[in-house]
């Protein structure tokens, strides 16, 4: 799904059955050629939405948003494409400018995007078969594992929310807690305690 606009207005996207508010004085808009990500361009910076289904909830949105400053655009830049998360930026001039804005949100949204729908068709199919080898889990444990390495705290703030919506709360908790959402943490700490038979039910 991609799209780029020349317009310096609002703009507004229809995610999880909600009109979304991206921002004001967008001057070009693009989303990503494999993910997800949504980059919007400015006069002088480069907005990075990395999780737009964090819009949802607006301070999701805010720990997930990665705004970069550029300079030298000339008049009327334009945002040509986002691929690996690098934005290439058409100067006023016509020269290309290459800006690296999410490397590592822009892996982990491929990541989920090429492997999680169909370990969790697979979840199903194994469960009717009385088995129980949580592939989400696994596939959960491998993103952790990108995020303590590469310790980047708008990273931690995607797989925080994509942990959340896909009900794996503990790997949720451990993202909102490095990101110091401890409110999001007592939240899911409370579902665990209180509620442990549901939240087994939607884990498994």
């Amino acid at each position: 799904m991609q799209e780029n606009n020349n317009c310096n207005t609002k703009h507004r996207y229809f995610i999880d059955g909600k009109y979304i508010l991206s921002g004001s004085q967008i001057l070009s808009i693009c989303w990503s050629a494999e993910t997800e990500l949504l980059v919007g361009l400015r006069a002088n910076s480069l907005v990075v939405w990395c999780c737009p289904k964090a819009a949802t909830q607006p301070d999701w949105l805010t720990i997930t948003t990665v705004n970069k400053e550029i300079s030298d655009l000339g008049r009327n830049p334009t945002l040509v494409c986002v691929e690996e998360g690098v934005a290439r930026v058409c100067r006023g001039n016509g020269s290309i400018l290459h800006v690296s804005v999410a490397v590592f949100p822009e892996k982990l949204l491929k990541h989920v995007a090429a492997n999680m729908w169909q370990p969790a068709l697979q979840l199903k199919f194994w469960h009717q078969k009385k088995q129980n080898p949580q592939p989400i889990q696994h596939l959960y444990s491998i993103f952790l594992q990108l995020c303590r390495t590469v310790e980047d705290e708008t990273l931690w703030a995607c797989l925080a929310v994509l942990a959340w919506q896909q009900r794996q709360l503990e790997v949720a908790e451990e993202a909102f807690a490095l990101i110091h959402q401890y409110h999001q943490v007592c939240y899911i700490q409370h579902l665990r305690n209180n509620i442990p038979e549901k939240i087994t039910k939607n884990e498994t």
